[in-house]
C-alpha cells in the first residue's frame, strides 16, 4: 500500500480536519495517509493538544512535549531522517519550505525517491523581495514534484519561481464546513431555546397582575428568533497582518449597501 505523509510544523484542529479529508480521498484509492507533526507546542496558537480518534489517520509527532520555536536545527537533521527511515512514505506534502523542518523532509525525499509535494500559501505581495533570495527559492522549489495551494495568488508566486501550472493544484486552505455548519446549527437551536425560556418567565410574570397593567406583555411582542440565517464569521489571530481593519470595513460597505 503507498503511503502519504502530510507534515506541518505542529497539527491544529484545521490541520487534523485536513489530514482526515486526504484520507478519506484517498484510502478509496489504496493510499495510507499519516500526519507528520514536528512538535507538540508552539508559541504562536494557543491550541489545545488535539488527539485523533481512533478512526481517523494518525498523526506521529517528531518531538513530543517541544515548543516548535525552541527546536535547534541540529535536532531536526538528527531527528527526522531516521523516523521519515522508519516510515518510508511514498510521497510527502510538506508545509512551506523556508523551515529547516521542511527542507530536511525534501532532502530526504529527493534521497530515498520519495516525491515531495509543497503546500504554500506564500504570495508574491507577502513582502519585499530580494533577487538573491528568490534565487534560492528557485533552486529549492525545482527540488519538488508538485504544489498543492490555496488561491490564484500563490500559484502565480510558484510560476514566477520556475514551477510548472500543470504541477500546481488548488485545494490547501481549506477547513471543515461539516463542523462549522453543524455548530453553528447548534448554536441556533441554543438561542431559541433561551428565547423560549425567556418568554415563557415574562409571560408567567405578566399572569401574576392585573390584565391590562403595564407590566402585562403579550407573547407577540417577544418574538422567538435566532442568529440570522447568512453572516461574516472570521477566525484568526488579532495581529496586524491579518489586516482586520480591513474586515471591519469591507463589513460596513456590505451593511451600508442594503436599503433599510
Amino acid at each position: 500500500m503507498p503511503r502519504l505523509l502530510i507534515h506541518f510544523a505542529r497539527f491544529g484542529p484545521y490541520h487534523h480536519a485536513r489530514l482526515r479529508s486526504a484520507h478519506e480521498a484517498l484510502g478509496p484509492l489504496g493510499w495510507e495517509v499519516i500526519g507528520l507533526e514536528i512538535a507538540g507546542n508552539d508559541a504562536t496558537y494557543a491550541w489545545d493538544e488535539t488527539k485523533t480518534d481512533g478512526d481517523g489517520p494518525k498523526v506521529v509527532t517528531a518531538f513530543p512535549g517541544r515548543v516548535f520555536e525552541e527546536l535547534t536545527a541540529s535536532e531536526h537533521r538528527r531527528q527526522l531522517p531516521p523516523l521519515l527511515d522508519a516510515m518510508m512514505p511514498d510521497a510527502m506534502a510538506i508545509a512551506g519550505w523556508g523551515g529547516i523542518d521542511a527542507r530536511t523532509c525534501l532532502s530526504w525525499c529527493r534521497k530515498n525517491h520519495a516525491r515531495p509535494i509543497v503546500m504554500s500559501e506564500t504570495r508574491d505581495a507577502d513582502g519585499r523581495r530580494v533577487w538573491w533570495k528568490e534565487l534560492a527559492k528557485r533552486h529549492v522549489i525545482s527540488r519538488f514534484d508538485g504544489a498543492l495551494v490555496g488561491g490564484k495568488s500563490h500559484r502565480d508566486y510558484l510560476v514566477k519561481l520556475g514551477m510548472k501550472p500543470a504541477r500546481i493544484a488548488f485545494g490547501y486552505n481549506v477547513v471543515d464546513n461539516e463542523y462549522f455548519g453543524e455548530e453553528a446549527l447548534k448554536v441556533r437551536r441554543s438561542e431559541v431555546r433561551r428565547q423560549e425560556s425567556e418568554v415563557r418567565s415574562r409571560r408567567s410574570g405578566a399572569g401574576d397582575r392585573e390584565p391590562g397593567s403595564r407590566s402585562s406583555f403579550p407573547l407577540s411582542e417577544f418574538p422567538i428568533s435566532a442568529f440570522p440565517p447568512k453572516y461574516f464569521l472570521a477566525s484568526n489571530r488579532f495581529i496586524e497582518r491579518k489586516n482586520l481593519l480591513r474586515l471591519t470595513e469591507a463589513y460596513a460597505a456590505y451593511v451600508e449597501s442594503f436599503q433599510f
